[in-house]
């Protein structure tokens, strides 16, 4: 006899509308273009399960065969996201480029008086290459362009959240009130009424360059992105009620920097038959927390402080390890003593000869202090490669080709812990 019976129902629908209206116009040297567009996304989710136990009857597996631990649940979740946009640009005889772009964004995650953000951006470009002054390097430069773009773009995701405005009531555990079992309902998060859209902006200036008929080509770009407002969740000390991170509600806060660069140069050219080109691109790029705002500073192993790298790495530098003429004597059980160096209070009477000597870098007065403790800790990296680079060649012959590609990265920190960086770290010892 079958002792259970379930089933379990979704349903998820995502629609799209999009609409846009496109103008062109030329009047001799002049062109003129716009575009008005109007999008929405949203999506809809709900489910339905249904358990019950001991069915007395073989071969009839249905929900209503069931007579004991009769359970029911269902959820429903949505979320909505309108946007209006618009482009006007401009280029005059092929030289001179302006564009302007304005996007307007709605989202149903945000409290009804902070749904909508507006981002505008701008981007310009300068063919100096076809200026008359140009004509004497026509025979190696077949195309030279200055660009330069300020923009805006707004943030509006959050995880799996689709309500972090509202603050959640959970079924609890059922009590016992009256003779009767009651269910009981508690607030185990908070949500925030206040948040709106995060900010993007970013800020990039480039120049293109071809030369010989096309056959040589490199293009550099430096840009800055700056995350403002950040949607996060903030380090405070425990708030009553509320427990951990992970039940605080989202705050815009702070300010997140993004610096880098990219070059890229190829090379396409035929020697008979076959034709070969290679391409090979550079990049890196570094980021700082700018501002916490009112959230805390966490100083673990992955830091996060103003003026540092998100996650950077965070402790004591190494000075090499522990020699036998680094302590001052042995004491009658054979133990060595009176360390010429700093040790960490919780390692003085443990530190022997082969273990790892740490820097005293500083202390209460800035000034190294013969202990090793907080002060000593500076941060040593990141967890973000640096110098990526890739190299992409192809050759043709008649109906055959070839193609490779390379990629690697120049430098990358790594961060060793527990008997990876030193062996019985927590002191046990396995015997055979």
């Amino acid at each position: 006899m079958r002792n259970s019976v379930s089933q379990a129902h979704q349903d998820a629908l995502t629609q799209t509308l999009q609409l846009t209206l496109n103008f062109q116009k030329q009047i001799n040297k002049h062109e003129i273009g716009a575009l008005l567009g109007y999008s929405q996304e949203w999506y809809n989710f709900s489910s339905l399960s249904a358990s019950r136990k001991k069915i007395p009857f073989d071969g009839i597996y249905v929900i209503d065969a069931g007579t004991e631990d009769i359970t029911n649940s269902g959820t429903k979740s949505s979320w909505a996201l309108r946007s209006y946009f618009g482009r006007v640009n401009y280029a005059f005889d092929g030289k001179y480029l302006v564009e302007a772009n304005m996007r307007i964004d709605g989202t149903s995650r945000f409290a009804r008086d902070n749904r909508w953000g507006y981002f505008p951006s701008f981007s310009a470009g300068w063919n100096f290459s076809r200026e008359e002054f140009m004509q004497f390097a026509e025979p190696v430069l077949s195309s030279g362009k200055l660009r330069a773009s300020w923009g805006e773009l707004g943030n509006q995701n959050v995880g799996s959240d689709y309500y972090p405005y509202l603050t959640p009531i959970d079924s609890g555990e059922s009590y016992p009130i009256g003779g009767k079992q009651n269910i009981g309902f508690q607030q185990s998060k908070l949500g925030n009424a206040n948040i709106k859209w995060e900010t993007i902006r970013m800020l990039n200036v480039g120049v293109d360059l071809t030369f010989f008929n096309n056959r040589l080509t490199a293009s550099f770009d430096w840009f800055k992105k700056d995350n403002i407002d950040a949607l996060v969740k903030p380090v405070y000390p425990t708030v009553v009620g509320i427990t951990g991170t992970a039940n605080l509600p989202y705050e815009n806060m702070g300010k997140i920097e993004n610096k880098g660069w990219e070059l890229e140069i190829g090379w396409r050219d035929q020697i008979g038959e076959v034709k070969y080109n290679l391409l090979f691109n550079l990049s890196d790029a570094k980021n700082k927390i700018v501002d916490l705002g009112t959230s805390e500073p966490r100083l673990t192993n992955n830091i996060r402080r103003e003026g540092d790298p998100i996650d950077a790495y965070y402790g004591y530098l190494t000075d090499g390890l522990a020699q036998i003429d680094d302590f001052g004597g042995v004491d009658s059980n054979g133990k060595y003593i009176n360390p010429k160096f700093a040790i960490p209070k919780a390692a003085e009477a443990i530190t022997q000869p082969g273990d790892i000597k740490y820097r005293d870098i500083s202390g209460p007065g800035g000034i190294p202090d013969g202990e090793i403790d907080e002060y000593d800790k500076v941060v040593f990296g990141d967890p973000y490669p640096h110098y990526s680079y890739s190299l992409r060649g192809q050759l043709q012959w008649r109906d055959w080709d070839f193609s490779f590609y390379f990629q690697g990265v120049g430098k990358v920190n790594g961060y060793l812990s527990d008997e990876a960086r030193h062996c019985f770290i927590n002191d046990i010892l396995f015997l055979r």
